[in-house]
């Protein structure tokens, strides 16, 4: 398990503080699957409500599991329940805390759904 490639993004975008990617990037999974998030794929890194930034920052060393979820996220490419599977997982490999990589884990499950269906529904941007 770990990350292949350097994240780099662009600057944000300013309707919503994004970023994209300019260079693909790759997560080698615990199963040995590669998934590549491409060039030109959004992120707003952690989605952290802003109440909690002092504490929970939208960087850290959860960043590069961010991009990644984020990218699951918006594509759909596996189930939500994988998709946040794969970001404890990848904190795991990004050596954050294990309490805060339950605590991050826990808000994707527990807050998680809203976006997932607004990318559903296709009525969140996707790229």
């Amino acid at each position: 398990m770990r990350f292949v490639g350097i994240l780099t993004v662009s600057v944000p975008l300013e309707d919503r503080g994004e970023r994209t990617l300019v260079k693909p990037l790759s997560y080698i999974t615990a199963s040995g699957e590669t998934i590549t998030i491409p060039e030109g794929t959004r992120t707003d890194y952690a989605s952290v409500p802003k109440a909690l930034h002092a504490v929970l920052p939208p960087t850290g060393r959860y960043t590069y599991p961010a991009v990644l979820h984020d990218y699951l996220y918006r594509t759909g490419r596996v189930t939500r329940a994988e998709a946040d599977k794969l970001f404890l997982e990848s904190m795991g490999v990004s050596r954050v805390s294990p309490q805060r990589r339950w605590i991050m884990w826990a808000g994707v499950r527990l807050g998680g759904w809203a976006p997932w269906r607004r990318y559903r529904r296709g009525s969140a941007p996707h790229a």
